[in-house]
C-alpha cells in the first residue's frame, strides 16, 4: 500500500493478473450456467418441434391436380376480342364470367359485342361503371 501511495498511476502487476482470473472464471460460471440451460431447455424444445411436424403431418392431404374443365380456342378469342378495347379500362375473366370496368357506358353501348358475351349486370362506382359479363356456351 506503501508503493501505491507514493507512485499513484502505479499498478502492480498481480493486480492485474488476479482481476483477470476471476472475470475469467465468472465468464466460465456463465457458460456453464448457459450449458445447463441449454440441457434443460433441449428435450422441451425437441419435444415442440416434435408435437409441431406430427400435427402438420396429420393434417396433410395429397392435393389433386386434375381440372376436368378445359377452355378451347374459340372461348379465349372471344373473350381477347372484347376485351382489348379502348374504352375498357380494366377486365377480370374466371370461368367465362366476369367484370369489366369502363370509364363512359355510351363507348360500350355503341360497341358491338358478339353474340356470346350477355351483360349480367352494371354498377357505377365513382366516375367508372363496373359491367357484369357471361359468356354463353
Amino acid at each position: 500500500m506503501r508503493k501505491l501511495t507514493r507512485n499513484k498511476n502505479f499498478t502492480p502487476e498481480n493486480f492485474y493478473k488476479k482481476k483477470e482470473k476471476q472475470n475469467l472464471e465468472e465468464f466460465r460460471r456463465l457458460i456453464c450456467l448457459v450449458f445447463i440451460l441449454n440441457l434443460m431447455l433441449i428435450p422441451n424444445t425437441i419435444e415442440y418441434i416434435q408435437e409441431k411436424q406430427d400435427k402438420t403431418l396429420e393434417n396433410y392431404s395429397p392435393i389433386d391436380y386434375s381440372y376436368t374443365q378445359s377452355y378451347s380456342i374459340d372461348e379465349i378469342e372471344t373473350w381477347i376480342n372484347n376485351i382489348f378495347i379502348n374504352c375498357i379500362l380494366k377486365a377480370k375473366i374466371n370461368q367465362n364470367e366476369g367484370e369489366i370496368t369502363l370509364n363512359n357506358l355510351d363507348d360500350f353501348y355503341n360497341l358491338k359485342l358478339q353474340e356470346k358475351i350477355d351483360i349480367t349486370y352494371i354498377m357505377s362506382e365513382e366516375e367508372n361503371y363496373k359491367v357484369g359479363v357471361k359468356l354463353n356456351e
